[in-house]
């Protein structure tokens, strides 16, 4: 249970923050926020930028609705998944 807790941890920072991070970063390098530093940005890097983030984040939400009803529900953990 504690390896798929960190390893979801891990991939929330590394692969879902961290593109918000980026965005941020330049945002700030600009005086803009990381909403209006993403509109900024060329129209295909918009696409790409946002195509990469909801692909990591609906993964992720996957991942925690899987751990969610394997291990916090009543019925514990199943042996045959």
């Amino acid at each position: 249970m504690w390896t798929n807790v960190s390893y979801l941890v891990v991939y929330a920072v590394c692969r879902v923050y961290l593109v918000y991070y980026v965005v941020k970063m330049f945002g700030a390098q600009t005086g803009q926020s990381a909403l209006e530093a993403l509109l900024k940005l060329r129209s295909s890097c918009q696409i790409g930028t946002a195509a990469i983030g909801a692909a990591n984040t609906i993964w992720l939400l996957m991942g925690l609705r899987k751990f969610a009803r394997r291990y916090l529900t009543r019925s514990g953990p199943r042996k045959n998944v």
